[in-house]
């Protein structure tokens, strides 16, 4: 039987019937040892992964196959988070005395100390995001602009149908499927710690933990003095992988206040205001530039625009013109100038 590909496909990492490689294998992948029992009749184990590390955030797909049911129990979960996202199916989940069914519409979350399973059906295809819990927590520090007293928990079920859950999975979905349709963006430094820390703010911003009503008090506005310091940063820094929580963390406030006070003093987000910084500094080395010397590829990516048609469009309607025009060349010398 033909089954649906898995999101992630240029990343395989497996496709095994052998119980005890796909065990040790998905173990290696996502730092968590665990047992896999099989459970009823075997049926046909057919387990496949696709997978993308990200530093400490990381991209999966698990499926365990179209003919076995599966019990998962890691062994512990102590160094990270791991979001659980059914693309199809509905997977039951235990941890300690609670118990929550995965579906597409709610997602369940292994997280540390806490003894975790998984009751698997067949044909249960799963989009996983794993978060290293050190670099997680150090975020969720960053935020709050002090340092958490007690661990952060989340709640076993989260709901995949509000608003703010919603908007994150769009930023996931949109991550995999750039990774699906061939973009490198995992081999670009900007990209890689915009995609982290996307990821890993939205998801502490969205989700139901024990920090959550922290988080939204800690968007009190801030003096326009802080949003000075941010912008100061932005312009010294505009060609380093800098992150919303980097910025926060220089002005020394949360990141929802940080976030309020753009919105208050120049109508716009920290990246939004970031990526117009860029677009000056672009060019500003293109209007120095010598043509028979560099590119316009490569000044758009030396300032962190891997999507070179983006930056092609975002330049002509800032600055009315080509990027090749203000490097004074053919527009049909480059690629990205449609």
């Amino acid at each position: 039987m033909n089954r649906k590909p898995l999101p992630l496909a240029n990343y395989s990492v497996l496709q095994s019937r052998d119980v005890d490689e796909a065990r040790e294998v998905i173990g290696k992948v996502l730092r968590a040892p665990h047992d896999v029992k099989i459970l009823g009749a075997a049926g046909r184990f057919d387990a496949r992964q696709n997978a993308v590390p990200m530093g400490p955030v990381a991209l999966a797909a698990l499926d365990y196959g179209g003919g076995a049911q599966v019990l998962v129990t890691p062994h512990r979960t102590d160094n990270f988070y791991l979001v659980h996202i059914p693309l199809a199916g509905a997977i039951d989940t235990f941890s300690g005395r609670e118990r929550t069914t995965a579906t597409r519409w709610t997602a369940t979350i292994a997280q540390p100390r806490e003894r975790f399973v998984l009751d698997w059906p067949a044909d249960s295809p799963m989009l996983l995001v794993w978060f290293d819990a050190s670099a997680m927590e150090s975020t969720l520090e960053q935020m709050i602009g002090q340092r958490m007293k007690t661990g952060l928990r989340f709640e076993l079920g989260q709901d995949l149908t509000t608003p703010a859950m919603r908007a994150w999975l769009d930023q996931v979905r949109l991550v995999v499927r750039e990774f699906d349709r061939g973009q490198q963006v995992a081999t670009h430094p900007l990209a890689v710690r915009h995609l982290q820390d996307l990821m890993t703010t939205g998801f502490l911003l969205s989700a139901r933990h024990s920090y959550s009503e922290r988080l939204r008090n800690s968007s009190a506005t801030p003096a326009g003095s802080t949003v000075r310091q941010a912008v100061d940063f932005m312009h010294v820094h505009a060609a380093e992988p800098v992150t919303v929580t980097q910025l926060a963390a220089e002005a020394g406030v949360g990141v929802r206040a940080l976030q309020e006070g753009f919105r208050r003093d120049l109508d716009t987000t920290p990246m939004a205001y970031l990526r117009r910084v860029r677009l000056e500094h672009a060019r500003t080395e293109l209007e120095k530039a010598d043509p028979h010397e560099t590119t316009v590829s490569a000044i758009a990516l030396r300032w962190g625009f891997r999507h070179l048609g983006d930056f092609a469009r975002a330049y002509r309607m800032a600055y009315g013109e080509r990027p090749s025009e203000t490097l004074k060349i053919a527009p049909a010398a480059t690629s990205i100038d449609a």
